[in-house]
Protein backbone atom coordinates (compact mmCIF):
# COMPACT_ATOMS: atom_id res chain seq x y z
CA UNK A 1 0.00 0.00 0.00
CA UNK A 2 2.98 2.23 1.01
CA UNK A 3 3.95 2.49 -3.19
CA UNK A 4 0.49 3.69 -3.64
CA UNK A 5 0.33 7.18 -1.60
CA UNK A 6 0.59 10.20 -2.86
CA UNK A 7 3.85 12.06 -3.70
CA UNK A 8 2.96 14.76 -0.91
CA UNK A 9 1.82 12.26 2.17
CA UNK A 10 5.24 10.31 1.59
CA UNK A 11 7.92 10.95 4.03
CA UNK A 12 11.16 12.37 2.83
CA UNK A 13 14.67 10.86 3.24
CA UNK A 14 16.88 12.38 5.61
CA UNK A 15 19.21 12.72 2.84
CA UNK A 16 16.70 14.34 0.24
CA UNK A 17 16.13 16.82 3.48
CA UNK A 18 19.38 17.59 3.83
CA UNK A 19 20.16 18.56 0.59
CA UNK A 20 17.22 20.88 0.20
CA UNK A 21 18.37 22.81 3.38
CA UNK A 22 22.15 23.25 1.63
CA UNK A 23 20.52 24.38 -1.84
CA UNK A 24 17.69 26.26 -0.30
CA UNK A 25 18.40 30.56 0.14
CA UNK A 26 16.39 32.74 2.39
CA UNK A 27 15.53 35.78 1.70
CA UNK A 28 17.74 36.86 4.49
CA UNK A 29 20.59 35.31 2.62
CA UNK A 30 20.00 36.35 -0.62
CA UNK A 31 19.64 39.93 0.75
CA UNK A 32 23.20 39.14 2.34
CA UNK A 33 24.57 38.72 -1.22
CA UNK A 34 23.22 41.65 -2.49
CA UNK A 35 25.25 43.61 0.11
CA UNK A 36 27.94 41.53 -0.03
CA UNK A 37 27.99 42.48 -3.45
CA UNK A 38 27.30 46.08 -3.55
CA UNK A 39 30.33 46.24 -1.10
CA UNK A 40 32.61 44.48 -3.73
CA UNK A 41 31.27 46.61 -6.66
CA UNK A 42 32.73 49.56 -4.99
CA UNK A 43 35.76 48.47 -3.97
CA UNK A 44 35.80 47.64 -7.92
CA UNK A 45 34.77 51.44 -8.61
CA UNK A 46 37.94 52.29 -7.23
CA UNK A 47 40.84 50.61 -8.07
CA UNK A 48 42.01 47.88 -10.60
CA UNK A 49 42.71 43.86 -9.76
CA UNK A 50 39.62 43.43 -7.90
CA UNK A 51 37.10 40.36 -7.42
CA UNK A 52 34.55 42.15 -9.39
CA UNK A 53 36.33 44.03 -11.87
CA UNK A 54 33.89 46.86 -12.41
CA UNK A 55 35.15 47.61 -15.99
CA UNK A 56 34.73 50.68 -17.85
CA UNK A 57 32.64 50.07 -21.28
CA UNK A 58 33.66 53.54 -22.69
CA UNK A 59 29.67 53.38 -23.66
CA UNK A 60 28.07 56.88 -22.76
CA UNK A 61 25.65 57.46 -25.43
CA UNK A 62 22.13 56.50 -24.98
CA UNK A 63 20.45 55.23 -27.78
CA UNK A 64 17.11 57.50 -29.08
CA UNK A 65 15.76 54.44 -31.38
CA UNK A 66 15.81 57.07 -34.50
CA UNK A 67 19.53 55.93 -35.67
CA UNK A 68 19.25 54.95 -39.05
CA UNK A 69 21.84 53.34 -41.56
CA UNK A 70 23.55 49.61 -42.06
CA UNK A 71 25.46 47.96 -39.39
CA UNK A 72 27.38 44.82 -38.72
CA UNK A 73 28.28 42.85 -35.28
CA UNK A 74 29.97 39.80 -34.16
CA UNK A 75 28.53 38.27 -31.29
CA UNK A 76 31.25 35.59 -29.32
CA UNK A 77 29.06 34.48 -26.72
CA UNK A 78 30.50 30.54 -25.55
CA UNK A 79 28.85 28.31 -27.30
CA UNK A 80 28.31 30.31 -30.83
CA UNK A 81 30.04 32.52 -32.64
CA UNK A 82 26.98 35.04 -34.98
CA UNK A 83 27.94 37.34 -37.71
CA UNK A 84 25.07 39.89 -37.75
CA UNK A 85 23.73 42.56 -40.22
CA UNK A 86 21.03 45.33 -38.76
CA UNK A 87 19.19 47.56 -40.77
CA UNK A 88 17.93 50.46 -38.57
CA UNK A 89 15.12 52.61 -39.24
CA UNK A 90 14.01 55.91 -38.15
CA UNK A 91 11.32 53.74 -35.59
CA UNK A 92 13.19 51.56 -32.80
CA UNK A 93 10.19 49.16 -34.07
CA UNK A 94 10.96 48.88 -37.66
CA UNK A 95 14.71 47.64 -37.73
CA UNK A 96 15.42 44.73 -39.35
CA UNK A 97 18.33 42.12 -37.88
CA UNK A 98 19.75 39.27 -40.05
CA UNK A 99 21.64 36.38 -38.45
CA UNK A 100 23.74 33.29 -39.35
CA UNK A 101 24.74 30.87 -36.06
CA UNK A 102 28.01 29.46 -36.29
CA UNK A 103 28.67 26.61 -33.74
CA UNK A 104 32.40 26.76 -31.99
CA UNK A 105 33.59 23.38 -32.60
CA UNK A 106 34.61 21.83 -28.97
CA UNK A 107 38.46 21.17 -29.95
CA UNK A 108 38.70 25.14 -30.77
CA UNK A 109 37.83 25.81 -26.99
CA UNK A 110 41.26 25.20 -26.22
CA UNK A 111 43.00 25.49 -29.64
CA UNK A 112 45.82 28.56 -30.02
CA UNK A 113 44.28 31.73 -30.09
CA UNK A 114 44.87 32.12 -33.70
CA UNK A 115 43.31 29.30 -35.07
CA UNK A 116 39.99 30.17 -32.78
CA UNK A 117 40.05 33.66 -34.41
CA UNK A 118 40.76 32.22 -38.23
CA UNK A 119 37.52 30.85 -37.54
CA UNK A 120 35.73 34.06 -36.68
CA UNK A 121 37.18 35.43 -39.89
CA UNK A 122 35.76 32.32 -41.77
CA UNK A 123 32.31 32.47 -40.77
CA UNK A 124 32.36 36.08 -41.46
CA UNK A 125 33.43 35.51 -44.75
CA UNK A 126 30.66 32.57 -44.97
CA UNK A 127 27.95 35.31 -43.78
CA UNK A 128 29.05 37.05 -46.78
CA UNK A 129 29.04 34.33 -49.26
CA UNK A 130 25.73 33.82 -48.81
CA UNK A 131 24.45 37.42 -48.91
CA UNK A 132 26.48 36.87 -52.86
CA UNK A 133 29.20 39.02 -51.46
CA UNK A 134 33.10 37.16 -52.47
CA UNK A 135 35.21 39.15 -51.50
CA UNK A 136 38.23 36.59 -52.58
CA UNK A 137 37.00 36.09 -56.13
CA UNK A 138 39.40 37.00 -59.14
CA UNK A 139 38.33 40.40 -59.93
CA UNK A 140 36.44 41.49 -56.72
CA UNK A 141 34.54 45.28 -56.89
CA UNK A 142 37.01 47.25 -55.14
CA UNK A 143 34.64 49.82 -54.22
CA UNK A 144 32.60 47.10 -53.05
CA UNK A 145 35.97 46.26 -50.28
CA UNK A 146 36.07 50.15 -49.54
CA UNK A 147 32.31 50.43 -48.71
CA UNK A 148 32.83 47.04 -45.97
CA UNK A 149 36.32 48.80 -44.29
CA UNK A 150 34.49 52.09 -43.90
CA UNK A 151 31.28 50.25 -42.84
CA UNK A 152 30.14 50.09 -38.70
CA UNK A 153 31.03 46.66 -36.91
CA UNK A 154 30.68 45.89 -33.47
CA UNK A 155 31.98 43.04 -32.05
CA UNK A 156 30.63 41.46 -29.21
CA UNK A 157 33.18 39.43 -27.05
CA UNK A 158 31.23 38.19 -23.97
CA UNK A 159 35.08 37.10 -21.89
CA UNK A 160 36.18 39.69 -19.28
CA UNK A 161 38.05 42.73 -21.42
CA UNK A 162 39.86 45.19 -19.92
CA UNK A 163 38.51 47.99 -22.39
CA UNK A 164 41.16 50.97 -23.34
CA UNK A 165 38.79 52.86 -25.87
CA UNK A 166 35.56 51.81 -27.70
CA UNK A 167 37.32 50.15 -30.06
CA UNK A 168 40.40 48.41 -28.15
CA UNK A 169 40.73 45.92 -25.28
CA UNK A 170 43.11 43.58 -23.42
CA UNK A 171 41.58 40.19 -22.67
CA UNK A 172 42.29 39.73 -18.84
CA UNK A 173 41.46 35.97 -18.49
CA UNK A 174 39.33 33.53 -19.92
CA UNK A 175 35.96 31.17 -18.34
CA UNK A 176 33.37 29.08 -19.92
CA UNK A 177 35.26 26.64 -20.88
CA UNK A 178 37.82 28.70 -22.93
CA UNK A 179 41.34 29.11 -22.53
CA UNK A 180 43.13 29.81 -25.54
CA UNK A 181 47.17 30.13 -25.54
CA UNK A 182 47.76 33.78 -26.86
CA UNK A 183 44.90 35.87 -26.56
CA UNK A 184 45.08 36.83 -22.40
CA UNK A 185 47.04 40.06 -22.93
CA UNK A 186 46.10 40.86 -25.57
CA UNK A 187 43.85 43.15 -27.91
CA UNK A 188 41.01 40.70 -28.99
CA UNK A 189 40.15 43.65 -32.20
CA UNK A 190 43.69 43.61 -33.06
CA UNK A 191 43.53 39.62 -32.89
CA UNK A 192 40.73 40.10 -35.37
CA UNK A 193 41.81 42.64 -37.29
CA UNK A 194 44.74 40.19 -37.98
CA UNK A 195 42.95 37.71 -39.04
CA UNK A 196 40.41 39.48 -41.82
CA UNK A 197 43.78 40.44 -43.41
CA UNK A 198 44.85 36.67 -43.44
CA UNK A 199 41.74 36.07 -45.12
CA UNK A 200 41.19 39.08 -47.04
CA UNK A 201 38.09 40.85 -45.37
CA UNK A 202 38.38 44.65 -45.34
CA UNK A 203 35.93 44.85 -42.08
CA UNK A 204 37.21 47.00 -38.95
CA UNK A 205 35.99 46.90 -35.99
CA UNK A 206 34.13 50.48 -34.57
CA UNK A 207 33.14 49.39 -31.18
CA UNK A 208 34.55 46.14 -29.03
CA UNK A 209 31.24 45.23 -26.85
CA UNK A 210 30.40 42.82 -23.68
CA UNK A 211 27.07 40.73 -23.86
CA UNK A 212 26.03 42.02 -21.28
CA UNK A 213 26.56 46.29 -22.61
CA UNK A 214 24.87 44.89 -25.78
CA UNK A 215 21.79 43.77 -23.85
CA UNK A 216 21.56 46.60 -21.99
CA UNK A 217 21.85 48.85 -25.04
CA UNK A 218 20.08 46.35 -27.58
CA UNK A 219 16.81 46.82 -24.98
CA UNK A 220 17.43 50.42 -24.56
CA UNK A 221 17.26 50.93 -27.89
CA UNK A 222 13.61 49.92 -27.76
CA UNK A 223 12.68 51.05 -23.75
CA UNK A 224 14.64 53.65 -22.09
CA UNK A 225 13.82 52.75 -19.01
CA UNK A 226 16.38 49.96 -19.20
CA UNK A 227 19.05 50.37 -16.76
CA UNK A 228 20.79 46.76 -16.55
CA UNK A 229 21.31 44.47 -18.59
CA UNK A 230 22.39 40.91 -17.54
CA UNK A 231 22.96 37.21 -19.58
CA UNK A 232 22.04 34.17 -18.06
CA UNK A 233 22.94 31.32 -20.54
CA UNK A 234 26.41 29.24 -20.92
CA UNK A 235 28.30 31.95 -18.41
CA UNK A 236 26.41 35.07 -16.61
CA UNK A 237 27.02 38.40 -16.11
CA UNK A 238 25.42 41.85 -15.75
CA UNK A 239 25.95 45.53 -16.95
CA UNK A 240 24.17 48.63 -15.68
CA UNK A 241 24.54 52.25 -16.06
CA UNK A 242 26.47 54.40 -13.43
CA UNK A 243 26.93 57.61 -12.70
CA UNK A 244 30.89 58.56 -14.08
CA UNK A 245 31.97 60.37 -10.77
CA UNK A 246 31.15 57.15 -9.26
CA UNK A 247 33.63 54.89 -11.49
CA UNK A 248 36.83 56.68 -9.29
CA UNK A 249 39.57 54.75 -10.84
CA UNK A 250 38.05 56.52 -14.10
CA UNK A 251 40.33 58.97 -14.94
CA UNK A 252 38.36 60.91 -17.59
CA UNK A 253 35.58 62.97 -18.01
CA UNK A 254 33.74 62.52 -15.11
CA UNK A 255 30.57 64.48 -16.34
CA UNK A 256 27.69 62.16 -17.13
CA UNK A 257 26.76 58.10 -17.16
CA UNK A 258 28.65 55.20 -18.60
CA UNK A 259 27.65 51.62 -18.63
CA UNK A 260 29.81 49.38 -16.40
CA UNK A 261 30.41 45.81 -17.17
CA UNK A 262 30.41 44.13 -13.28
CA UNK A 263 32.09 40.95 -14.66
CA UNK A 264 29.80 39.42 -11.37
CA UNK A 265 30.26 36.26 -12.65
CA UNK A 266 33.45 36.57 -10.46
CA UNK A 267 31.63 37.16 -7.36
CA UNK A 268 32.64 35.22 -4.07
CA UNK A 269 29.50 34.61 -1.85
CA UNK A 270 30.39 33.26 1.57
CA UNK A 271 31.70 29.93 1.95
CA UNK A 272 28.83 28.65 3.96
CA UNK A 273 26.41 29.03 1.06
CA UNK A 274 28.86 26.64 -1.19
CA UNK A 275 27.48 22.92 -0.49
CA UNK A 276 29.92 20.31 -1.01
CA UNK A 277 29.09 20.17 -4.71
CA UNK A 278 30.05 23.53 -5.36
CA UNK A 279 33.21 23.11 -4.21
CA UNK A 280 33.40 19.47 -5.76
CA UNK A 281 32.91 21.42 -9.05
CA UNK A 282 35.28 24.25 -8.62
CA UNK A 283 38.07 22.33 -7.18
CA UNK A 284 38.24 19.84 -10.23
CA UNK A 285 37.11 22.89 -12.88
CA UNK A 286 40.20 24.22 -15.17
CA UNK A 287 39.82 27.82 -12.94
CA UNK A 288 39.48 26.95 -9.29
CA UNK A 289 38.40 29.93 -6.90
CA UNK A 290 37.43 31.78 -9.85
CA UNK A 291 34.19 32.31 -11.42
CA UNK A 292 32.51 30.97 -8.43
CA UNK A 293 28.81 33.07 -8.86
CA UNK A 294 28.65 31.50 -12.36
CA UNK A 295 29.58 28.19 -11.57
CA UNK A 296 26.27 28.52 -9.36
CA UNK A 297 24.42 29.89 -11.89
CA UNK A 298 24.90 29.88 -15.68
CA UNK A 299 24.19 26.82 -17.85
CA UNK A 300 27.57 25.53 -18.34
CA UNK A 301 27.46 24.50 -14.92
CA UNK A 302 24.20 23.65 -13.28
CA UNK A 303 23.74 20.08 -14.79
CA UNK A 304 27.21 19.63 -13.98
CA UNK A 305 26.18 19.84 -10.49
CA UNK A 306 23.15 17.83 -11.15
CA UNK A 307 25.60 15.08 -12.20
CA UNK A 308 27.71 15.56 -9.01
CA UNK A 309 24.87 14.73 -6.98
CA UNK A 310 23.81 12.03 -8.54
CA UNK A 311 26.75 10.19 -8.86
CA UNK A 312 27.49 10.51 -5.01
CA UNK A 313 23.59 9.67 -4.22
CA UNK A 314 24.19 6.50 -6.13
CA UNK A 315 27.42 5.71 -4.34
CA UNK A 316 25.79 6.06 -1.01
CA UNK A 317 23.20 3.85 -2.05
CA UNK A 318 20.45 6.53 -2.40
CA UNK A 319 19.20 6.52 -5.76
CA UNK A 320 19.55 4.57 -8.69
CA UNK A 321 20.15 0.99 -6.63
CA UNK A 322 18.75 -0.54 -9.57
CA UNK A 323 21.97 0.42 -11.49
CA UNK A 324 24.88 -1.66 -10.33
CA UNK A 325 27.30 0.85 -12.72
CA UNK A 326 26.87 4.37 -14.06
CA UNK A 327 27.13 4.79 -17.91
CA UNK A 328 29.49 7.61 -19.51
CA UNK A 329 27.24 10.87 -19.30
CA UNK A 330 26.99 10.40 -15.89
CA UNK A 331 30.82 9.45 -14.68
CA UNK A 332 32.20 12.02 -17.32
CA UNK A 333 32.10 15.40 -16.23
CA UNK A 334 29.88 18.14 -18.40
CA UNK A 335 27.98 15.21 -20.40
CA UNK A 336 24.91 15.86 -18.38
CA UNK A 337 24.36 19.56 -19.98
CA UNK A 338 21.91 21.80 -18.76
CA UNK A 339 19.76 20.70 -21.62
CA UNK A 340 18.85 17.59 -19.74
CA UNK A 341 17.58 20.04 -17.05
CA UNK A 342 15.26 21.85 -18.97
CA UNK A 343 13.55 18.86 -20.48
CA UNK A 344 13.19 17.44 -17.16
CA UNK A 345 11.59 21.18 -15.77
CA UNK A 346 8.43 20.44 -18.44
CA UNK A 347 7.42 17.26 -15.94
CA UNK A 348 6.90 19.45 -13.18
CA UNK A 349 4.62 21.32 -15.17
CA UNK A 350 3.10 19.27 -17.38
CA UNK A 351 3.05 15.70 -16.22
CA UNK A 352 2.77 13.68 -13.05
CA UNK A 353 3.63 9.92 -11.99
CA UNK A 354 5.22 7.82 -13.22
CA UNK A 355 7.18 11.27 -15.00
CA UNK A 356 7.95 9.63 -18.42
CA UNK A 357 10.04 12.69 -19.49
CA UNK A 358 12.25 11.45 -16.87
CA UNK A 359 12.19 7.66 -17.47
CA UNK A 360 12.94 9.12 -21.24
CA UNK A 361 15.74 11.28 -20.42
CA UNK A 362 17.49 9.19 -18.31
CA UNK A 363 17.36 6.26 -21.27
CA UNK A 364 19.05 8.48 -23.30
CA UNK A 365 21.99 9.20 -20.58
CA UNK A 366 22.04 5.78 -20.22
CA UNK A 367 19.99 4.14 -17.40
CA UNK A 368 16.44 2.68 -16.69
CA UNK A 369 14.70 4.79 -13.44
CA UNK A 370 13.07 2.97 -10.60
CA UNK A 371 9.51 5.37 -10.48
CA UNK A 372 10.42 6.92 -7.19
CA UNK A 373 13.71 7.68 -8.13
CA UNK A 374 12.39 9.87 -11.32
CA UNK A 375 10.21 12.25 -8.47
CA UNK A 376 14.06 12.14 -7.11
CA UNK A 377 15.75 13.37 -9.82
CA UNK A 378 13.24 15.91 -10.46
CA UNK A 379 12.97 17.89 -6.90
CA UNK A 380 17.04 17.80 -7.25
CA UNK A 381 16.80 19.43 -10.53
CA UNK A 382 14.27 22.00 -9.49
CA UNK A 383 16.54 22.66 -6.26
CA UNK A 384 19.82 23.11 -8.23
CA UNK A 385 17.95 25.55 -10.90
CA UNK A 386 15.73 27.41 -8.45
CA UNK A 387 18.78 28.49 -6.37
CA UNK A 388 20.51 29.71 -10.04
CA UNK A 389 17.39 31.57 -10.19
CA UNK A 390 17.25 33.15 -6.99
CA UNK A 391 20.89 34.08 -6.18
CA UNK A 392 20.97 35.71 -9.75
CA UNK A 393 18.11 37.92 -8.51
CA UNK A 394 19.98 39.13 -5.69
CA UNK A 395 22.81 40.21 -7.91
CA UNK A 396 20.12 42.07 -10.18
CA UNK A 397 18.64 43.71 -6.48
CA UNK A 398 22.67 44.79 -5.61
CA UNK A 399 22.59 46.52 -9.23
CA UNK A 400 19.18 48.31 -8.49
CA UNK A 401 20.26 49.42 -5.19
CA UNK A 402 23.65 50.78 -6.72
CA UNK A 403 21.44 53.00 -9.38
CA UNK A 404 19.45 53.93 -5.89
CA UNK A 405 16.50 53.89 -8.19
CA UNK A 406 12.99 54.89 -7.22
CA UNK A 407 10.94 54.98 -10.27
CA UNK A 408 9.98 52.02 -12.57
CA UNK A 409 13.08 50.38 -14.03
CA UNK A 410 13.62 47.35 -17.00
CA UNK A 411 16.08 44.76 -16.48
CA UNK A 412 16.77 42.70 -19.76
CA UNK A 413 17.86 39.56 -19.68
CA UNK A 414 19.21 37.63 -22.67
CA UNK A 415 20.53 33.92 -22.50
CA UNK A 416 19.81 30.42 -22.96
CA UNK A 417 18.65 29.60 -19.33
CA UNK A 418 16.78 32.52 -19.25
CA UNK A 419 14.58 32.41 -22.12
CA UNK A 420 14.59 28.41 -22.16
CA UNK A 421 14.37 26.93 -19.12
CA UNK A 422 10.88 26.33 -17.77
CA UNK A 423 9.53 29.39 -15.23
CA UNK A 424 13.41 30.27 -14.77
CA UNK A 425 11.48 33.70 -15.13
CA UNK A 426 9.01 33.06 -12.97
CA UNK A 427 11.39 31.85 -10.10
CA UNK A 428 13.18 35.03 -11.02
CA UNK A 429 10.23 37.62 -10.66
CA UNK A 430 8.85 35.70 -7.58
CA UNK A 431 11.81 36.08 -6.05
CA UNK A 432 12.34 39.90 -6.99
CA UNK A 433 9.12 40.45 -5.13
CA UNK A 434 10.55 39.06 -2.43
CA UNK A 435 13.44 40.46 -1.98
CA UNK A 436 12.65 44.36 -3.27
CA UNK A 437 8.63 44.26 -2.80
CA UNK A 438 9.39 46.63 0.46
CA UNK A 439 11.92 49.11 -1.64
CA UNK A 440 10.35 48.89 -5.39
CA UNK A 441 7.26 46.79 -5.52
CA UNK A 442 5.86 45.63 -8.75
CA UNK A 443 8.17 48.74 -11.05
CA UNK A 444 10.86 46.49 -11.49
CA UNK A 445 10.62 44.86 -14.99
CA UNK A 446 11.98 41.57 -15.86
CA UNK A 447 12.57 41.86 -20.25
CA UNK A 448 13.88 39.32 -22.64
CA UNK A 449 16.35 41.01 -24.53
CA UNK A 450 16.46 38.61 -27.36
CA UNK A 451 19.28 39.01 -29.34
CA UNK A 452 20.66 41.89 -27.54
CA UNK A 453 24.25 40.80 -27.86
CA UNK A 454 23.95 40.99 -31.48
CA UNK A 455 21.42 44.06 -32.04
CA UNK A 456 23.61 46.02 -28.59
CA UNK A 457 26.81 45.76 -30.69
CA UNK A 458 25.67 47.17 -33.70
CA UNK A 459 23.68 49.46 -32.03
CA UNK A 460 26.56 50.45 -30.25
CA UNK A 461 28.56 50.82 -33.37
CA UNK A 462 25.65 52.68 -35.32
CA UNK A 463 26.10 54.95 -31.96
CA UNK A 464 29.90 55.36 -32.28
Amino acid sequence: MADSMPDVVRRKPDWMAKLEREFTIGKEDLAGIAKDMLAKMEVGLARENTEMKMLASFVRKRPTGHEVGTVYALDFGGTNFRVCQLDLTDDASGYRFHAVKFKIPEELKLAPGEKLFDFFADSVNSFLNQQGITLTAPGAVPDLREQLKKAKLGFTFSFPIQQLALDKGILLQWNKGFNNPGVVGSDVVELLHHAFDRKGIPFRVTALVNDTVGTLLANGYKNPNTTVGAIIGTGTNAAYWESVDRIRKWTGDKSGDMVVNTEWGAFTPQARLLTTYDKRLDDESINPGMQVFEKMISGRYIGEIVRLILVDLHSRGHILTNVPRLPAKLTTPYEFDTEYLSRLAVEQVQTSSPYPIVQQVMAEVGVQVLEDDRRKILEIAELVALRSARISVAGVAALILQQKLTQGTTVAVDGSVYELYPRYKQHMEATLVELLGTVTGPAVTLELGKDGSGIGAAVIAALG
